[in-house]
């Protein structure tokens, strides 16, 4: 490990730069001007960062509509790898855990307050057909959706009894 000095304390880097882990100065704000760790790498970390956000907030924008890896990295300027590694590394979860999740609690919240037909939230979550959302749900929450439905019904009824009662 090589210390690398700022202002007034004294951090531990390793000799190796992670490009997707930025050194942040524990004595300043994150990489400010003036800081001796800003270097030609924490730069190009920044760009990563912010590479990374505009990715984010481009999949979040396009909801429910699925999103292509490929599509991604052309938008973003970063290769596949770069993405791929830099978003699960940022937001701890891989780009198709991040939409699979967007999905199912757009499904989840739809069944659990609204009456909504189940082919109809399908399409509001952003799946082709029922059977689509019924085989995701049933993965991901071990649960149909007209049993989770039913389930969250069953929850409200006792929610609300017991407000009335107290």
């Amino acid at each position: 490990m090589m210390p690398i000095s700022c202002a007034e304390k004294s951090i531990d880097q390793p000799s190796y730069t992670n490009i997707m882990r930025p050194v942040v100065c524990p004595s300043c704000t994150y990489l400010q001007e003036g800081c001796s760790l800003r270097t030609k790498e924490n730069d190009n970390n920044e760009y990563i960062v912010e590479q990374l956000m505009a990715a984010k907030e481009f999949m979040t924008g396009q909801f429910p509509v699925h999103v292509p890896l490929a599509t991604l990295c052309r938008k973003s300027g970063l290769n596949r790898q770069k993405l791929q590694r830099g978003f699960k590394g940022m937001f701890g979860k891989t780009i198709g855990r991040f939409q699979l999740e967007r999905r199912m609690e757009t499904a989840s919240n739809l069944l659990g307050y609204t009456d909504k037909a189940v082919k109809e939230i399908a399409v509001l979550a952003g799946y082709s057909s029922a059977v689509n959302l019924c085989a995701a749900f049933k993965s991901y929450y071990k649960l149909t959706p007209l049993m989770y439905r039913r389930q969250c019904k069953q929850d409200n009824k006792l929610q609300t009894w017991s407000i009335v009662t107290t």
